[in-house]
């Protein structure tokens, strides 16, 4: 039986999905359009309530492009 790895989501595909479900969208009617576990779709509803779309990221280290370098003034605070 081949090995299958997980589904990874964007942000913006969760972010959408939570704005949906806010909406008032039944989450077993979206988790059967999106062909997303119900309890993956009750994680991020969680999550964004907790942290906002910024606690929707991918799971993992996030990319160089995606990290925050801090300003010459902050770098310097720290000396």
């Amino acid at each position: 039986m081949p090995n299958k790895s997980p589904r990874v989501f964007s942000r913006e595909f969760k972010l959408e999905a939570v704005r949906r479900i806010l909406a008032g969208e039944r989450i077993r009617a979206l988790s059967d359009e999106l062909k997303v576990l119900r309890k993956d779709l009750y994680a991020w509803r969680d999550l964004f309530r907790a942290g906002g779309a910024a606690a929707l990221r991918p799971i993992g280290r996030p990319r160089k492009s995606d990290a925050v370098v801090p300003s010459l003034k902050e770098r310097a605070r720290a000396i």
